[in-house]
């Protein structure tokens, strides 16, 4: 069976075994969970995600390049990496690798569809790198944006 330009090109095992993995990360089931269903180190479901991330992507990329998205809600979520802002070290806040993080989202409610999103800060900038992301899957028509009224 051929398996190039599928998510199972340079995939080392049996194909049911991968498909099974993928649906129980994809049902939240922990790494190394998942290795013991299809029993196989948790090191390798770990690469297995890995390449179907990437091959998720780029099959996002191809087919999201022209959508006319006519209404846009953006929103933002508010999480944290590792630890909040309040309890970073100095040295942790220098980094900025962990604390507060925004998870900006691009919605267009006409599909149920997450048409662009980004990770990092509250601010100008990252509202910015939001609506270049946007545009980059949109046919180029301006759509109507709906919001919570932050001010970015």
């Amino acid at each position: 069976m051929a398996r190039q330009g599928t998510a199972y090109f340079g995939v080392r095992a049996e194909e049911p075994n991968y498909t099974i993995a993928m649906r129980a990360l994809a049902e939240g089931n922990s790494l190394r969970g998942t290795g013991r269903i299809v029993e196989i180190d948790k090191d390798t479901v770990c690469d297995w995600l890995d390449r179907a991330g990437r091959h998720c992507r780029a099959v996002t990329t191809y087919l999201f390049d022209t959508l006319h998205i006519t209404e846009c809600q953006v929103d933002e979520l508010w999480s944290f990496v590792r630890k909040k802002e309040a309890h970073l070290t100095t040295a942790e806040k220098v980094l900025a690798l962990y604390g507060d993080a925004w998870v900006w989202i691009a919605f267009a409610p006409a599909w149920r569809l997450v048409a662009a999103f980004v990770v990092g800060k509250r601010d100008q900038e990252h509202a910015n790198v939001l609506r270049k992301r946007l545009h980059a899957v949109s046919c180029g028509y301006m759509p109507f944006f709906t919001s919570d009224q932050l001010p970015h």
